[in-house]
């Protein structure tokens, strides 16, 4: 992670009207940062898209670096809803901001998530219409106890990317986050980099460029 540059959000606006929006969020102990490469490889494939990646208010105490959208330290059965609604709530608030600066309708509107940022945008399918189209999961999971919304799920692509040498959150994660779409009524893919750790491989980011130009080609 590039140090000298934690903190500063990440914008890059298409030279050609905006057509398309990507919102990224970086994982616990991250930055916007985490998504540069990314965006520079998405941004050929979506020559009309708006790419923006918020920084988390947060600084992440537990890791010493980086920031955070809900707090990780001390967290547990007793607090882990009322810290992931607090997550939720604040990702659903740029989401929203992000889509009338821009002008995006949710069908218009992809989400990328690493980690903590995956979690919360999936947390986003529990309850009524969708903020977005697209959800790009990278290291995601399940949320505990937590029950998906079937028409929601069903009005959302969801695209699936996980390191097969994840040692922070085991493949078997992103296997549970797989058959937890499925089984809500979505259609989810599952890519593994066989390789991979916790972080957002190059064969990761390739696959969901394939993913972002198929979505937009299907608008």
């Amino acid at each position: 992670m590039a140090v000298a540059r934690q903190g500063r959000p990440l914008l890059r606006k298409p030279s050609a009207a905006v057509r398309l929006g990507v919102i990224a969020f970086h994982d616990a102990g991250a930055a916007p940062e985490q998504f540069d490469a990314a965006f520079d490889a998405w941004a050929t494939v979506l020559p009309d898209a708006v790419f923006y990646a918020p920084r988390a208010p947060m600084p992440c105490l537990a890791t010493m670096r980086g920031y955070q959208w809900y707090e990780i330290e001390d967290i547990g059965p007793e607090n882990i809803e009322q810290r992931l609604a607090e997550g939720q709530e604040l990702v659903a608030g740029l989401i929203q901001r992000f889509q009338e600066q821009f002008g995006l309708s949710p069908q218009n509107t992809i989400v990328a998530g690493f980690s903590q940022g995956a979690v919360l945008l999936t947390g986003l399918l529990q309850d009524g219409e969708p903020p977005y189209g697209q959800l790009l999961s990278f290291s995601g999971q399940p949320i505990p106890d937590a029950a998906l919304d079937t028409a929601a799920v069903s009005d959302t692509e969801q695209a699936l990317f996980h390191g097969a040498e994840d040692d922070v959150v085991p493949l078997a994660f992103a296997e549970n986050l797989f058959r937890w779409f499925a089984d809500a009524g979505g259609n989810p893919s599952l890519y593994v980099e066989e390789q991979g750790g916790h972080d957002i491989g190059e064969g990761s980011i390739r696959r969901a460029a394939e993913q972002l130009q198929q979505y937009r080609e299907r608008l």
